[in-house]
């Protein structure tokens, strides 16, 4: 089996980070996308539901 990319989902961005550094001393060819959602608080409201509050989340993604 080939793994074409490998993502790591973080809460915390530094940790994402670290943890892909950790890998790509493994192998150096890994393909390694950082996924980091970041809230987008002005528009999320306690009144959404669950799949509201996560279609507004903002993902970025670091390669």
């Amino acid at each position: 089996m080939k793994i074409d990319e490998i993502r790591i989902y973080s809460g915390c961005l530094k940790q994402g980070l670290d943890f892909k550094s950790y890998l790509l001393e493994i192998d150096k060819n890994l393909i390694i996308k950082n996924i980091y959602p970041t809230k987008n608080r002005d528009t999320i409201s306690e009144s959404d539901s669950i799949l509201q509050k996560i279609t507004k989340l903002k993902i970025l993604i670091l390669q």
